[in-house]
């Protein structure tokens, strides 16, 4: 029986200073830039954007993909852009043995459009593309 008990008072202790951990942390949070003061609070969602272009596009068509590629991603602040230049592949990507790579950070308020990737996939100057959420 006392080993009942113990085990009880412990779960309940664990229990206690999880929630006071959690008052603390709430508190933080809304004291933070990001917090609104009423227990809401806004995240920002940190993605990287990783397109291979086709060797043989130009450097002007790359620019305007890319633009037209920023378009659609919408409300979307592009933190960071860099490009790589013409790099060769490990493998043989759509018959192309080597394409021009480009690295956008994207910090969002909403999640990325769900059709963003079917207009990624439907343009045939980018051979691959990978979208990771960071954050």
């Amino acid at each position: 029986m006392p080993f009942d008990k113990l085990r009880v008072a412990t779960i309940r202790g664990v229990q206690n200073s999880l929630h006071r951990y959690a008052e603390i942390c709430q508190g933080v949070f809304n004291s933070c830039a990001g917090g609104f003061g009423d227990g809401r609070i806004e995240y920002m969602r940190i993605y990287e954007l990783a397109l291979v272009f086709r060797p043989a596009v130009t450097e002007t068509q790359r620019k305007k993909l890319l633009e037209t590629i920023k378009g659609w991603l919408g409300e979307v602040k592009i933190g960071k852009e860099d490009h790589w230049g013409l790099k060769a592949l490990s493998y043989k990507i759509k018959k192309e043995t080597s394409g021009f790579f480009t690295i956008l950070a994207l910090e969002a308020k909403e999640v990325i459009p769900a059709d963003f990737e079917k207009k990624l996939l439907a343009v045939e100057d980018v051979i691959r593309h990978l979208l990771i959420r960071k954050k």
